[in-house]
């Protein structure tokens, strides 16, 4: 599929701005529930994971373009192109996640830096979504052009933000406190699954018709794959809210691998219903 480095661009950047801000709540929270140190320690390890998800987004987007050295001029329409927009959001969130991500680890550097790159990444990742989502609206592209594109990017943020912070949180050293988080978590992830697989399947069923005979008959795999993936990892991660359930980390894994998968080819999928066209390849 011609459109794979957009795809995982869109995943890796929801992910990344899913993730700022799940683990500022969490940190919040931790904190707040007398567990300081491991509030630090997953803050700690949480930014330098979203500078990554961010560089490597921007990275693999570079694979789309025609003309490496024309890229530039992709950003320059930023007054009326919710493209540039896109790509200007996407390079101010991940310097801002970078400064997150490196500033504490330089000596003698004050405080005061992490901080402002850390309240920079939290404001630029809603308008990334945002431009992102817009970017997606076009009107020659019926199975883009509806609000269900914002309101699906959004749960594909927070829903593959959680499962980053959730695998971090799960890498730490195990206390009391933490160990309080797994269910609310696993409760989030959970709403947040139920709510991907309604918008996938409310998308399907407002598709014009011949559109969706045609997904039907040439993506089938897609499909049921899709909502395979949605539901095993929405019932997975309901396990984690049964009184009792020892939750093994072996479920986890399972959670989180096929929630991710599901939104992997919930993504790929959304791209199979676009019409044909060129805008996303800029020929410079």
């Amino acid at each position: 599929m011609e459109e794979r480095p957009l795809i995982l661009f869109t995943l890796l950047l929801q992910a990344a701005t899913g993730a700022t801000w799940v683990l500022a709540g969490m940190v919040r929270w931790l904190a707040a529930q007398g567990d300081p140190g491991t509030a630090q320690a997953l803050a700690a390890r949480g930014w330098p994971v979203i500078a990554g998800l961010a560089v490597a987004g921007v990275l693999v987007s570079s694979a789309h373009l025609g003309v490496l050295a024309h890229a530039w001029r992709a950003a320059s329409n930023w007054r009326t192109s919710w493209l540039s927009r896109e790509i200007i959001a996407a390079l101010v969130f991940t310097a801002a996640s970078l400064g997150a991500a490196l500033a504490p680890r330089v000596a003698g550097c004050p405080p005061l830096i992490p901080g402002l790159a850390r309240g920079l990444a939290l404001a630029s990742a809603p308008a990334l979504v945002r431009a992102m989502a817009k970017a997606y609206r076009l009107g020659p592209v019926p199975a883009w052009n509806t609000a269900l594109t914002p309101a699906g990017f959004l749960v594909t943020a927070l829903l593959l933000g959680g499962l980053t912070v959730a695998t971090l949180l799960a890498g730490l050293p195990g206390t009391a406190v933490s160990g309080r988080a797994w269910p609310g978590l696993a409760a989030g992830e959970a709403v947040l699954a139920g709510l991907s697989l309604g918008l996938a399947g409310l998308w399907l069923t407002r598709l014009p018709v011949a559109l969706k005979t045609g997904l039907l008959d040439r993506h089938r795999f897609l499909i049921l794959g899709r909502f395979t993936l949605g539901i095993l990892g929405l019932g997975t991660a309901g396990l984690a809210l049964v009184p009792g359930c020892p939750g093994p980390p072996l479920w986890r894994l399972a959670a989180l691998a096929a929630l991710a998968g599901a939104e992997a080819l919930g993504r790929a999928l959304f791209y199979a219903g676009r019409l044909a066209h060129g805008v996303y390849r800029y020929e410079g």
